[in-house]
């Protein structure tokens, strides 16, 4: 089992053997000895099942499990990974071959892929400055962020390689400033046209549309990201904390979480308002399913009251369901 930094450091070789081109996107001077969130990146090369299928292969190589993915666009995958043991440390990684956000087409492969290169002392390639300015702006106008939150990045990618930051905008947004001779006359004219961009209206508006979209809500409610566990621990306070050790590891992987006695609401309503919003929801006043009874059992049996197997067991059954979700992709 390897630690989460060279989990990080193994992949993108690994990607890189299979003949396929990773980017990190953003945010990659202090990559991997910090990892604060997750990691975006983009792919050229390969289709997502065969992406999908390739990580889960290197997680469980590594004793790590592909434990959560979640298409939050279409063909863009959050995928969690997450060690089998030790620490159960996590490491998130989101992956995308064009950018788009809310179902708009913002980046093209192309142009994030264009002139990729290598950083000194880094294990990855990263986008050139002009590519990474246009993820940068993309991804602020579909956040409706003004421009003064992002213009210190955008300053210096300007001065790395100003005729590619330009070069990249064209090509991206068809960004053409009038005055090119000077890196203060282009963001100048940079930051007069961001607020109107015609390119970026369609985002601004925070409208998803197109047939993608409702194929991908679709895959979303057939391929639910949350859990539910119906779990009765009885009258044993030692089974309720051995099952608040095991799940304290795999809350991070949940957007919402709660812990009740019961739930109100009924089988279907459980599926649509908690499973399919990434929740994790445990009863521990409920009828036991299958992934409840086994741990159940584990619990009850005198020899295995250790809260780390239990985790174990947890993130094998997300394991497997990943893999027959990506069987159907």
């Amino acid at each position: 089992m390897i630690t989460r930094e060279n989990f990080f450091d193994r992949y993108w070789a690994a990607l890189d053997d299979e003949g396929w081109k990773g980017i990190v996107l953003h945010s990659w001077k202090d990559l991997p000895e910090k990892i604060e969130s997750d990691v975006d990146y983009a792919v050229a090369g390969c289709s997502p099942r065969e992406l999908l299928v390739f990580l889960e292969r290197f997680s469980r190589e590594h004793g790590w499990r592909l434990v959560q993915v979640i298409e939050h666009e279409p063909s863009a995958f959050f995928c969690v990974c997450m060690q089998n043991g030790g620490e159960f440390e996590q490491i998130a990684l989101d992956v995308t071959w064009d950018y788009r956000r809310l179902g708009h087409f913002l980046v093209s492969s192309e142009t994030l892929q264009k002139e990729a290169r290598e950083v000194g002392g880094k294990s990855f390639k990263v986008t050139s400055p002009g590519a990474e300015a246009a993820y940068i702006l993309a991804k602020a106008a579909a956040k409706n962020k003004g421009y003064h939150e992002i213009e210190s990045r955008l300053k210096e990618l300007c001065h790395e390689d100003s005729s590619n930051f330009a070069e990249s905008l064209k090509q991206a947004f068809g960004f053409q400033p009038k005055i090119e001779e000077s890196e203060a006359g282009l963001l100048g004219e940079l930051k007069e046209w961001y607020p109107d961009a015609a390119a970026f209206k369609p985002v601004r508006s925070g409208k998803r549309y197109g047939l993608s979209e409702i194929q991908l809500y679709l895959r979303r409610c057939r391929q639910p990201t949350g859990l539910w566990l119906g779990f009765s621990t009885g009258d044993s306070p030692s089974g309720e904390e051995v099952i608040e050790d095991a799940l304290r590891p795999i809350k991070p992987l949940y957007r919402r979480n709660k812990v009740t006695p019961r739930l109100k609401s009924s089988g279907a309503v459980k599926a649509l308002n908690l499973m399919i919003r990434t929740s994790l929801v445990v009863e521990t006043k409920a009828g036991k399913n299958l992934l409840a009874c086994k741990l159940r059992a584990m619990i009850d049996a005198e020899a295995s009251k250790d809260s780390a197997e239990v985790t174990r067991s947890i993130l094998d059954h997300l394991n497997k369901r990943i893999v027959r979700r990506i069987a159907k992709l």
